[in-house]
């Protein structure tokens, strides 16, 4: 197949990119005050050296100081009819530069991939640059797919024995990819899949290239439109769509959330948007409430909806523990009170089990005091376990005195004794 000519500028690679983390984007050095040309137009250092003898013009163009200018130039440079060998390009890769940025890497990479996959796809595994080696991983196989999709395959199966988060990265890329060259023939090739890791990746990544490329209807839409069997895949679609939408668009998720989060196939898609809401600093106040307010029929039991809510309050002061507790004993003091008839006290008494550990480190008797506001005599044992179990990795001595005056039963004061991980 004719290899596409290059592209300089891919809102959808750069959208992807950005969506996944794939990297971060670590630049050498900055524009300084001369990376421009000046109001007096004075060209600034490196363009006043360029085109040195028996320089080349790619040497040329990475010798500019200015990041913007000099991605510009390689792009428009990689581009034209005069673009460099590609042996030029692989020696330029395997030299050091420390003011290589991300973008002088993966345009370089692209254009290398786009002549030679396969080895290109071998040396970003065996060599690549240790800082933009996830980089290099996603740029080989995305580039590769939109030629040979199957060959592509080949080298993302031999991905199985690098680190997990490499296999991930060839494997996401693969279907970005086979998605820009034919999606229905993706489409096909990921329900002949069986259900497992592999499909739930490359459903996740299948929306992902979905809605950067036409939008969050039709995410949504491609979701709902799967047929009622087999139920499994419908399953898998609704949430890495979720997924997908909670990364990328969280208002949408919201509400789509609030569409089908009671039926059947919605439960268990809020758990995502919780995540990433509190990872975009959303108010966890807010995330909270937003979970107490749901119908319990959108749960799969009262089970579920505890679990839930402790695990967003356990997120959230896993990320911002003093404002997470402080709120807690502020709202709880509140509700207790009848100060804020509005919030009912119940979810708040859900917590109590999670904000006992989190105070226990530093008091555990006040995590203490906490496990007996516990109204279900198995979850409070199983609290007071854990708070003793925190209590002893800092006063042993103290723990044990408190337990043999507990009244525990002699198999729960055996299980306080034992370390957390082993509880």
């Amino acid at each position: 197949m004719r290899v596409k000519p290059f592209v300089p500028t891919s809102k959808f690679i750069v959208s992807i990119l950005a969506a996944l983390v794939v990297f971060a984007a670590q630049t050498g050095c900055e524009g300084g005050s001369d990376s421009a040309i000046s109001s007096t137009g004075s060209p600034s250092r490196s363009e006043a050296s360029a085109g040195s003898p028996g320089e080349s013009e790619l040497a040329s163009i990475l010798r500019d100081d200015d990041v913007y200018r000099r991605a510009e130039r390689l792009a428009t440079f990689l581009g034209s009819e005069d673009s460099p060998p590609v042996a030029e390009v692989k020696a330029v890769l395997n030299r050091y530069r420390p003011e290589e940025t991300v973008a002088d890497f993966g345009l370089l990479m692209r254009y290398w991939a786009e002549r030679e996959p396969e080895e290109a796809s071998e040396w970003s595994l065996a060599v690549g640059r240790t800082r933009f080696r996830q980089a290099a991983v996603f740029t080989v196989f995305e580039t590769w797919a939109r030629t040979d999709p199957n060959q592509a395959l080949l080298g993302v199966q031999r991905t199985a024995v690098e680190p997990e988060e490499i296999s991930r990265i060839a494997q996401i890329a693969l279907v970005h990819g086979w998605f820009t060259r034919d999606r229905d023939e993706l489409e096909e090739f990921i329900k002949s899949r069986g259900i497992g890791i592999a499909q739930q990746r490359a459903i996740y990544a299948f929306a992902l290239s979905l809605i950067s490329a036409d939008g969050v209807d039709a995410g949504i839409a491609w979701a709902e439109s799967q047929p009622e069997e087999p139920v499994a895949f419908r399953r898998a679609a609704h949430q890495q769509v979720m997924n997908a939408l909670a990364l990328t668009r969280i208002d949408s998720a919201i509400s789509w959330c609030d569409r089908i989060c009671g039926t059947r196939i919605g439960r268990s898609l809020r758990k995502p948007i919780m995540r990433t809401r509190l990872r975009q600093n959303h108010d966890g106040a807010e995330v909270l409430s937003w979970i107490s307010k749901t119908p319990l029929n959108e749960f799969h039991s009262e089970i579920d909806r505890s679990l839930e809510l402790r695990m967003t309050y356990g997120t959230w002061a896993n990320a911002k523990p003093k404002q997470a507790v402080d709120w807690f004993e502020v709202a709880y003091a509140e509700a207790e009170d009848g100060r804020d008839e509005q919030n009912a006290a119940w979810w708040l008494d859900e917590l109590i089990p999670v904000h006992a550990a989190l105070v226990a480190p530093e008091d555990a008797k006040a995590g203490l005091a906490w496990v007996n506001r516990i109204e279900d005599e198995t979850q409070r044992e199983k609290s007071l376990i854990q708070v003793v179990q925190i209590w002893n990795e800092s006063d042993p001595v103290g723990a044990e005195a408190w337990l043999e005056e507990s009244g525990l039963s002699d198999e729960a004061k055996t299980r306080a004794r034992r370390s957390r991980t082993a509880f």
